[in-house]
């Protein structure tokens, strides 16, 4: 397996960076303003412009672009500190690792076991 985000938190293209936001905002979102979280789904999650944000949020187009711009920072901030998004991966990998290797030697319990704690 290539992670529990399939290898997109990768900066290099705007897809991954898209991605990467979304993984962010899922993980440390509710850590953000209303507006803020708000903002950020309805640009990266839900395609939505900024001047229809703007709309839904009764801020100017401006307005949402700064709250989003910040949010993303407070966001990266926030991975860069606690590395959630890391732990995770580095968890579940071990968990994949425990499931091979339970299914390699056929012990169904321990892959049965690995299959609950899965993240």
């Amino acid at each position: 397996m290539m992670g529990c985000f399939g290898g997109l938190m990768g900066k290099h293209s705007k897809v991954s960076r898209d991605a990467r936001v979304s993984v962010l905002l899922e993980t440390y979102g509710k850590l953000l303003t209303d507006v803020q979280h708000e903002s950020v789904d309805y640009y990266y999650n839900q395609d939505l412009s900024l001047a229809e944000i703007a709309d839904i949020v009764k801020k100017s187009r401006q307005g949402v672009h700064d709250a989003i711009r910040r949010a993303v920072v407070i966001l990266n901030n926030y991975d860069e500190s606690l590395k959630l998004i890391d732990k995770f991966e580095e968890v579940n990998s071990i968990i994949e690792s425990i499931k091979e290797i339970a299914t390699q030697i056929g012990n169904t319990e321990i892959v049965e076991l690995a299959n609950k704690v899965s993240l």
